[in-house]
């Protein structure tokens, strides 16, 4: 947690905090999270799917965006591995509800037009 009023999300937070201090946090997030147990814990519960959520910015920022690009590419390998280790499929990405507006709206057209 930071002491900034301003910080509310991850875009807030490379915009705010001092990249070391951020970068060491979401280091440690990416690395703690989630382990390999919760995958075994979700397949035991006999559940075969998992959701990863990650933002587009793990794999490219554009210029005048605060996010902070690192190593999620790699955390993200590796909890795929750990879902395949117990038989778990995962889709990667955020959930419908949560995505823009106008990105609802390019889904559904695009999903009009394949029916």
């Amino acid at each position: 947690m930071t002491n900034d009023d301003r910080i509310k999300d991850e875009w807030t937070f490379g915009q705010y905090q001092d990249r070391s201090v951020a970068l060491n946090a979401l280091r440690t997030h990416w690395s703690t999270f989630i382990t390999e147990n919760d995958f075994a814990q979700i397949a035991a519960a006999g559940l075969n799917h998992v959701r990863i959520p990650i933002g587009y910015w793990a794999f490219d920022v554009s210029v005048g965006e605060p996010y902070i690009k690192d190593a999620q590419y790699n955390y993200l390998k590796q909890a795929v591995g750990w879902a395949a280790n117990h038989g778990l499929h995962v889709i990667v990405g955020k959930p419908f509800e949560t995505l823009f507006r106008s990105e609802q709206i390019l889904i559904q057209y695009l999903i009009a037009r394949l029916v």
